[in-house]
């Protein structure tokens, strides 16, 4: 029923017809959440149009707000939609009323339930599966219905898509699954349920006819789809190849239909198609904290030389306007801010030409060729020019689960000065003579195999499902390079819908570790016994947008702490010429620095793990969405340094960061803000800096360590706006 007060005279009606809904409020449930409950009825509140505009809705500004007017008779279908709501979820005796309370022109709705006990599922069969699956008991536990729970009529739907869908991907096209439930009249609370399954006649592929294609022949049509006539009928095949025939680009439209009105054994197939443009121009500006403005194009040729063949040519240009930009917004994290003329400071490059060819000896295979120049430069830890070419071959082992074994061979020259940071604090090599020779160009060329299981329900913003990724890659000799390693990494993400929510949760651990000396040293003066040297692009970072964001971008782990020239800073001690390099900080008796003092060079480690945990939540309305999260994760710079914290455990190295953030729903993927607090105290860093000797100027790590706090400040307040990091990017951080 429908209470609204005193009786309301019929003058007032109008006054009625023109309130708007100011509140709506679900009471008594406890079975279900409001938000679960919200999404089945028609009736909502009035709220801002968007987020920006909030502070002028709060003073009242009523063109800012989406106004929903109130409609009685709305509000009674919506008792009877929360009734029909419960009923199908196995609460028959659900009560409900609604409580309408108005204030000038605002209406206040409130739904009252009264859940009652529900009518569990007392027992549930399977008849007429004989023969067909083995384990009955194994795909009872499968399924949505489960016994003791509700007698849900959503969960006994699901539970016969369940068991049709398996028989149809075993070759019964035209399986039924019929269902007997009853409710005892002596035990009105519980329900029996029988699945009665009528598989008919195993099926198998018939003729398969394209509609629609002009310039490509229905040949290839037919070579880019997963079944073949004659083969057995699996309905996940037909999803499967609509899904690749729209992965070529050659169709803006496909559709793949069985023609199941015979109930026979042969199913044939209607393939319709329209085609897209032959060749496409595609061209992109955008900017980003790391890489600051970057402008890309492309042109793509989709049916080269038929047989629905892809050439494309593509080139990009980014770092762009960093030289004047870096460190200050949106370039944050892009660039060198101490020295205009840096290497990070240039601008980068990409020229590309690929080939594909989907169809490889079969459908389910593809193979991708590919040769590129680009100057490539992480943030602060390496820029180099490299040339090469790389080669993929893609084999489809299941729905939406490739395997890709790939070779990528590359000319690989540092430029000078880059990493000179990077080899000095990682492996000694300091010596001017032996940074030069390592920014020789050189081979670096690896095998790789790597697998993806996808099954979530999105692309872009997944509400369900999980998605796993795994790689493995090798380097040496034998792979034609100079750098010698194994590497192996994992992403593993899960997703679960919890009422109008999502509860995300993703694991990316790393490995790597070099072959023997891991460099040829030839021409090199290596430090005893002489380090294990593992190329910069190999190593693991973390730290950023979408790994640990309390932490700017890479600054999670090793760091090694630049200095400008020591010979030009007043460290406590009257300046004077440096004739050796061991105990200069100790020589200077140098005190605490402040920490703009420093740059924060990452330099990487050869084991990584980071994890994350995020709750998102709708906003407003359909397009704003906010989220919480905690990030952990820990980069370990050597073997020892990882052997030791598996001593003592490695949780006690996990450092954590908390955050939220808020996402806008755009044409191109979820615009995200996030804010991450860093909990992190000082830690420890190995000094680099560059010195005056005799024979020249020289990179040199000191011999003493420094204990080094970027959050550190007089008043508390200032300190928490430090450890505070900001991250402006495209797309959900998993």
């Amino acid at each position: 029923m429908c209470a609204a007060g005193p009786t309301m005279a019929s003058s007032a009606l109008a006054q009625e017809e023109e309130s708007v809904v100011a509140r709506v409020e679900i009471t008594g449930n406890s079975a279900f959440k409001s938000e679960e409950i919200r999404r089945a009825i028609a009736t909502e509140p009035s709220r801002c149009k968007s987020l920006l505009a909030a502070p002028l809705c709060a003073l009242g500004f009523d063109a800012f707000r989406d106004q929903r007017a109130f409609d009685p008779d709305e509000v009674q279908l919506d008792v009877a939609r929360i009734k029909l709501f419960y009923w199908r979820r196995g609460y028959r005796e659900a009560q409900v009323d609604a409580q309408v309370r108005r204030r000038d022109h605002d209406a206040g709705v409130t739904f009252e339930i009264r859940e009652g006990e529900p009518v569990r599922v007392r027992g549930f069969g399977i008849a007429g599966l004989g023969g067909i699956v083995r384990d009955t008991a194994g795909l009872r536990r499968r399924l949505s219905l489960r016994v003791g729970e509700p007698f849900s009529v959503v969960a006994v739907e699901a539970s016969r898509n369940q068991i049709e869908q398996l028989l149809r991907n075993r070759g019964y096209a035209h399986a039924r699954v019929l269902l007997d439930a009853l409710i005892p009249r002596e035990d009105p609370r519980s329900a029996d349920v029988m699945f009665q399954v009528e598989p008919g006649p195993l099926s198998r592929i018939g003729q398969i006819r394209v509609v629609g294609g002009e310039e490509v022949e229905p040949r290839v049509v037919r070579r880019l789809l997963t079944f073949r006539q004659g083969e057995l009928y699996r309905e996940n095949e037909i999803y499967q190849s609509q899904r690749r025939l729209y992965a070529v680009e050659l169709f803006q439209y496909a559709d793949v239909v069985p023609q199941l009105e015979r109930k026979d054994s042969i199913v044939d197939v209607t393939v319709r198609v329209s085609e897209a443009r032959v060749r496409a121009v595609r061209e992109g500006v955008g900017v980003s904290t790391s890489d600051c403005v970057q402008v890309e194009a492309a042109w793509a040729h989709r049916n080269f030389l038929g047989g629905a063949r892809r050439l494309e040519v593509s080139s990009g240009l980014s770092n762009l306007l960093t030289p004047s930009l870096a460190g200050r917004f949106p370039c944050s994290q892009a660039g060198d801010t101490l020295n205009r003329s840096s290497p990070f400071n240039k601008m980068n490059w990409i020229a590309r030409v690929g080939f594909q060819e989907p169809w490889f000896f079969s459908s389910r295979n593809s193979l991708r060729l590919g040769v590129f120049a680009q100057r490539q430069s992480l943030p602060l830890i390496y820029a180099r020019v490299t040339y090469g070419g790389d080669v993929a071959l893609e084999r489809q082992i299941g729905s939406r689960t490739p395997l890709v074994l790939a070779y990528r061979t590359e000319r690989d020259s540092l430029d000078a000065g880059s990493a000179s940071v990077f080899f000095c604090a990682n492996f000694g090599f300091c010596l001017p003579q032996d940074l030069r020779e390592l920014a020789q160009p050189r081979w670096l060329s690896w095998i790789s195999i790597g697998i993806t299981r996808d099954r979530t329900d999105a692309i872009f913003n997944p509400t369900r499902g999980y998605v796993a990724r795994v790689e493995v890659e090798h380097a040496s000799r034998f792979t034609h390079s100079d750098y010698a390693y194994s590497r192996a990494w994992a992403d593993v993400s899960a997703f679960k819908s919890v009422g109008g929510s999502v509860l995300a949760f993703r694991a990316r651990p790393g490995w790597v570790g070099p072959i023997g000396r891991g460099i040829e040293f030839d021409g090199l003066e290596a430090p005893a016994p002489g380090p294990d040297v593992v190329h910069p692009l190999k190593r693991f970072y973390a730290g950023g947008a979408n790994t640990v964001r309390g932490f700017g971008q890479n600054l999670l782990g090793p760091l090694a702490l630049l200095l400008p020239q020591l010979d030009t800073l007043e460290l406590g001690c009257s300046r004077q010429t440096i004739d050796t390099v061991a105990g200069v900080w100790r020589a200077c008796d140098a005190g605490p620095l402040p920490a703009e003092a420093f740059q924060l060079r990452p330099v990487g480690g050869i084991v990584s793990l980071v994890a994350n945990l995020e709750f998102r939540f709708p906003l407003f309305g359909q397009n704003w969405s906010g989220a919480a999260f905690v990030d952990i994760g820990a980069v370990w710079r050597d073997e020892e340094e990882f052997e030791a914290a598996l001593r003592r455990g490695l949780l006690r190295d996990l450092v954590w960061t908390p955050g939220f953030g808020i996402r806008y729903r755009s044409p191109v993927g979820p615009l995200r803000m996030d804010l991450g607090y860093n909990t992190t105290g000082s830690r420890t860093f190995p000094v680099v800096t560059q010195v005056d000797l005799p024979a020249g100027a020289q990179v040199v790590q000191l011999e003493q360590l420094y204990r080094y706090d970027p959050f550190s400040d007089p008043s508390a307040f200032r300190e928490f706006l430090n450890r505070l990091q900001i991250h402006f990017s495209l797309g959900q951080a998993f």
